[in-house]
């Protein structure tokens, strides 16, 4: 009984395009919300340590975002295949894809942790920093790849929840995970004296605790529609290559706006620590306006692979034009908005006028791009969910 309860969310969201894309879209929003958080408080909290601790977070946000997009993307592959499985209502193979996120999330972190150990001060080193920045950064970084597999594996679960259209539950663990680090990264940082190191730490008991929680429901509580046989698992080479068809892509997708982000950072890290600070407060300040249209993006995904899977074109198209309309009205709002509070948004990560200078300065000419990249994310989001991810890879590689 329960098990039909649970395939009925399928039926349930594919009856409307529009109900359906925002049934999936506000919690998805949320836990967007809650994922620029993580970066967000560790910004808030580090920002009494000075400018230096600043740059060395904003150094190594593009580093962590590149392993975030790497899982994203293949997670995102894995959002793909379930959702087509279910839409054509291939349960087994649905199962069998669920299986292959959870291996895959275990082989990137192990890749990512290799690489990280091994390039850690390199990676650093290229962007021309020395002293405290520097020793920040690293320090940072270590503990950040050291803990990888429970980032991993956390977006890799929730991508399977996603692809069977479950959303609210990835949320309700990312909100326990995120106040969690709220409460810990002052404790770690001034109370224990750890300093910017006490902020990975924090960051990664979250994750660990998050983990734990996704591994009691998948597995214990058994409490999602795809279910796990993983004493039993093979590979399917045809589902590998599907995930990977549109993972991989999507991976590099997103790895290009952290490769474009660091050599922005490389430039004005010539200018000094006060201006890599001020472009580090930007991002996660527009972090924060552009996640609502993520949100919807990623949960068009889902509606896009169940209808494709499905064969129903007309409301494939119908959903791919609402969300296209919605994304740009947001956005058009939320850049006017931000023109207007972009000062006492900068005023709240640091007292330093020079940053806040700088950072105002980003703000007045960077939100006029918003609106239009509302349209590529649902556009090259649509791609995805039909399996089609080498466009989604071409429209954004060749913006950035």
């Amino acid at each position: 009984m329960a098990q039909e309860t649970k395939s009925k969310r399928a039926e349930e969201l594919m009856k409307d395009p529009k109900k359906g894309l925002f049934k999936l879209a506000l919690p998805m929003i949320l836990m967007m919300l809650i994922q620029v958080m993580f970066n967000i408080t560790d910004t808030y909290f580090v920002g009494g340590l000075g400018p230096e601790a600043i740059a060395a977070l904003t150094l190594a946000f593009p580093i962590v975002f590149l392993m975030i997009a790497f899982a994203s993307g293949i997670g995102t592959g894995v959002t793909s295949i379930i959702s087509r499985y279910i839409g054509a209502h291939e349960k087994k193979k649905a199962d069998n894809a669920a299986e292959h996120g959870i291996i895959l999330s275990f082989l990137t972190a192990g890749v990512f942790t290799t690489l990280g150990f091994l390039f850690n001060d390199t990676l650093f080193s290229l962007f021309g920093l020395t002293g405290l920045t520097f020793e920040y950064g690293t320090a940072y970084m270590a503990i950040i790849f050291l803990g990888s597999i429970f980032m991993f594996f956390t977006f890799f679960a929730s991508s399977i929840l996603r692809g069977e259209g479950d959303v609210k539950t990835p949320t309700v663990m990312m909100t326990i995970s995120i106040i969690l680090n709220i409460i810990l990264d002052p404790i770690f940082i001034y109370v224990f004296g750890f300093g910017v190191s006490g902020a990975a730490i924090a960051t990664v008991i979250s994750r660990i605790v998050s983990s734990l929680l996704f591994v009691y429901f998948l597995f214990v509580k058994k409490g999602s529609f795809v279910e796990f046989r993983m004493r039993s698992f093979k590979w399917n080479p045809d589902i590998l290559k599907d995930i990977l068809y549109v993972g991989i892509p999507t991976s590099f997708t997103q790895m290009s706006n952290a490769v474009s982000l660091m050599f922005v950072n490389m430039i004005l890290a010539t200018f000094g620590a006060a201006a890599v600070a001020a472009f580090g407060l930007y991002i996660r300040i527009e972090s924060l306006v552009i996640m609502p249209i993520i949100g919807i993006s990623m949960s068009l995904v889902t509606m896009v692979g169940m209808y494709m899977g499905a064969k129903n074109f007309k409301k494939l198209k119908e959903v791919v034009s609402y969300t296209n309309k919605i994304n740009v009205l947001i956005m058009s709002t939320a850049a006017v908005l931000f023109y207007f509070t972009g000062y006492y948004l900068l005023s709240i990560f640091t007292t330093s006028e020079e940053v806040i200078t700088i950072g105002m300065s980003a703000i007045q000419y960077l939100i006029f791009t918003l609106p239009f990249a509302a349209i590529g994310f649902s556009i090259s989001s649509a791609f995805v969910g039909m399996g089609k991810g080498m466009y989604a890879f071409a429209i954004n590689v060749f913006r950035t």
